[in-house]
């Protein structure tokens, strides 16, 4: 539309005529819409169905302003997108399984790594701290056995020293009182017998 201003000027002897055109004029508008395919209930990819494209053209066209006068043309199409859907996978490519072969697999590097740390590292301190206990072991049941032999050696040199008494006690006896010795010894030798 054109817009029109016109001012008079009295005093001075001319008109001032300021003429706006429109910017624009839509002679006609084409649009085409591309709608992707929805997931259904199991995740499969379908196509739309005509009473649903119906309503999107619907939709379109008063979202433009359509006017088929001017001469103006929609259309909308349902067709999948590329890569939008997606290829199924093998059980062993899919990303749950991957990830839990991925930790299984830093596990058991892990427990590799732990055994050869034991192996090279504990392994020996513990065999060595092992033969060391031993040691002390065997040292303590050489000196239990070096107390033993000694309290041995103690007590027959008790029990003998004692035997060297009495021995000395008889001999005394048998040279002050012979009889009496003599006496004992019968008495003994009767036991012998009968005994």
């Amino acid at each position: 539309r054109a817009r029109r201003e016109t001012t008079t000027n009295y005093e001075v002897d001319r008109t001032i005529t300021h003429l706006q055109h429109a910017v624009g004029q839509l002679q006609r508008l084409s649009v085409a819409v591309v709608v992707n395919h929805l997931p259904n209930a199991d995740g499969e990819h379908t196509p739309l169905s005509d009473a649903d494209l119906a309503e999107l053209k619907k939709l379109v066209e008063q979202t433009m302003g359509y006017t088929p006068q001017r001469g103006d043309t929609v259309s909308v199409v349902n067709q999948a997108f590329a890569g939008s859907i997606k290829p199924r996978l093998e059980w062993w490519q899919q990303p749950q399984i991957v990830t839990l072969g991925q930790t299984a697999i830093n596990g058991l590097v892990a427990l590799v790594a732990m055994l050869l740390i034991w192996l090279a590292v504990m392994r020996p301190i513990v065999r060595r701290r092992a033969a060391q206990a031993e040691l002390k072991r065997d040292q303590r049941r050489a000196e239990a056995e070096e107390l033993r032999r000694e309290a041995e050696a103690a007590q027959r040199v008790r029990r003998q020293s004692r035997y060297d008494d009495n021995l000395e006690t008889a001999r005394n006896l048998a040279q002050k009182d012979p009889r009496a010795v003599a006496a004992v010894m019968r008495g003994w030798l009767e036991e012998k017998r009968h005994g």
